[in-house]
């Protein structure tokens, strides 16, 4: 379910009811750079999001992390 309010321009993994993790189901790392060419994340970063213990300002710092990559 999105929030009310939310368009397709303003539409981000913030605007989700539930937030999970930055993946959007295109799973293969790039052998030159180390990130995933779906969520551009590491493999230590995708095994962290996946870790019940990664506290909450970990993941929206990472989150803001890999907008810029």
């Amino acid at each position: 379910m999105i929030k009310e309010g939310v368009t397709e321009q303003n539409f981000s993994m913030s605007s989700h009811e539930i937030y999970r993790f930055p993946c959007i189901g295109v799973c293969s790392i790039d052998l030159n750079s180390g990130y995933c060419l779906g969520c551009s994340r590491t493999l230590e970063e995708i095994y962290k999001w996946e870790d019940p213990d990664t506290s909450m300002e970990w993941k929206s710092k990472n989150e803001q992390e890999l907008k810029t990559r």
